[in-house]
């Protein structure tokens, strides 16, 4: 929280300084957290610029947000995977070993090629997941955040 309070907080408010509307901050919170938990390791910087750039959202803001949800990134790879093969078992390319976190880095990392291949289709269908949770989430969760942001501007 103290990251979030001596970090993020401040940019906040900057941009709210110079006019930028709450709604606008809140979609780049949201874009980062989002984006911050992109199925596929390696994306989530580029994609988070890209949404950016093409929505006119404070780079800075999307890009810390992004970067505070790399660990929670890690903890959703599992999930991702179980949810995936959960549903289309035949995906697996575990075949019903335990994954590990770190393992995979290990291994993505000596074979980022054999790597893709083995999770290419888990990867691809989790994105699908991801992306309907994205749309599912975007306005309320959008609403919530702006709403906070213009609580917290009434008592600064």
């Amino acid at each position: 929280m103290k990251l979030i309070k001596n970090k993020l907080l401040p940019l906040i408010l900057d941009e709210l300084k110079k006019g930028t509307s709450a709604t606008k901050i809140a979609e780049a919170i949201f874009l980062g957290i989002m984006l911050g938990i992109f199925p596929l390791l390696g994306f989530s910087t580029a994609l988070a610029f890209l949404a950016a750039v093409r929505l006119k959202l404070n780079q800075v803001i999307i890009q810390t947000v992004n970067y505070f949800m790399y660990p929670v990134q890690l903890l959703f790879i599992p999930l991702y995977l179980k949810l995936v093969t959960t549903f289309f078992p035949s995906t697996d390319p575990l075949k019903g070993a335990e994954f590990k976190v770190l393992e995979f880095i290990d291994v993505f990392r000596k074979e980022p090629l054999e790597t893709f291949k083995q999770f290419s289709a888990v990867g691809g269908i989790a994105v699908l997941f991801w992306l309907t949770m994205c749309l599912i989430l975007f306005k309320p969760v959008v609403n919530f955040i702006s709403s906070m942001i213009q609580k917290r501007m009434k008592t600064v």
